[in-house]
């Protein structure tokens, strides 16, 4: 499928999807927050933004993305993830694996490394106290 959007269109169609992703307000619907199809339909939309960049040879732009998309630089969304899933009341029934998939489609469109995803686990259960 192609979309037929400018530039600009797209880039502020996924800002405006993370944004509601990661509102600080706690009533953003869990099949937006953690979506596997949502996330997956981010990461795309990031990499689509980086490769276009790429390919007109617009460097700032590129980097920005690349930037932008790197987990390090997102204190904000990390908080917001362990915060929301601490109080999954289905989070103890989940196995390890089920967990990284879950904090991976939470975090999309940033990729986490399988550290990321041990420090993830080992900070929503210490919020679960």
């Amino acid at each position: 499928m192609q979309l037929d959007l400018e530039r600009i269109e797209f880039e502020k169609l996924f800002e405006a999807a993370v944004r509601l992703k990661f509102d600080e307000d706690d009533d953003v619907p869990g099949e937006y927050f953690a979506s596997p199809f949502l996330g997956s339909a981010l990461s795309a939309m990031l990499a689509t933004m980086i490769a276009n960049a790429d390919a007109v040879d617009d460097r700032r732009a590129a980097e920005h993305w690349r930037r932008w998309g790197t987990w390090a630089n997102h204190q904000w969304e990390r908080r917001i993830i362990v915060r929301r899933v601490a109080s999954w009341s289905v989070w103890d029934g989940l196995s390890e694996a089920a967990r990284g998939d879950a904090l991976r489609a939470c975090a999309a469109p940033f990729s986490l490394s399988e550290e990321d995803v041990d420090a993830l686990i080992a900070e929503v259960e210490a919020a679960r106290g």
